[in-house]
């Protein structure tokens, strides 16, 4: 009887643990995202001045860009820092596609300033690939893509060659 009572227990025992053994549960994977998410546009002016490269600064809050109208005309101009000493390239144009000369006066301008002192372009040329000027994000310009280069007239025996410009801006 006693062999009887052990085995009956080590049953009930044995039929104790499979009964609490935690069943496998399989998770359903999440489903991913597999598209990518295109970088936001950075709006971006670069050039080389003197052969040095220079490019518009910008932080938290967009590139340090100049807008500006006048009539059909319009303006852009980026600057290379927030803080003293920096330098300014500005552009002045009519909102047509094209390549342009740049002059002193007239609808294609162009200048570079460093600090307060302005030098204005000698000679140079403007080509302009793209421009919106619709208003819907800006009131001045809401896209504005172009190349260009100039020379600068001469202010105390310093003057200044900008290449390689070029601006790729999207409100």
């Amino acid at each position: 009887m006693k062999n009887i009572k052990t085995i009956a227990l080590l049953l009930i025992s044995t039929s104790l643990i499979f009964s609490c053994k935690k069943k496998e549960t399989t998770e359903t994977p999440q489903a991913t995202n597999t598209t990518p998410v295109p970088p936001a546009h950075v709006s971006s002016m670069t050039a080389k001045v003197n052969a040095v490269d220079w490019s518009m600064a910008s932080d938290q809050y967009g590139p340090l860009a100049y807008l500006s109208k006048s009539g059909i005309s319009r303006g852009f101009g980026g600057q290379n820092s927030f803080t003293a000493p920096y330098s300014v390239i500005s552009l002045n144009f009519y909102c047509t596609v094209g390549t342009y000369t740049l002059s002193n006066v007239g609808n294609y301008s162009a200048r570079y300033s460093v600090g307060s002192t302005i030098y204005n372009v000698n000679t140079g040329t403007i080509n302009i690939t793209s421009i919106d000027t619709s208003g819907v994000k800006s009131p001045f310009i809401d896209k504005f893509k172009c190349t260009f280069s100039f020379i600068t007239d001469t202010i105390g025996n310093q003057s200044y060659n900008i290449t390689n410009g070029i601006v790729d801006f999207e409100k």
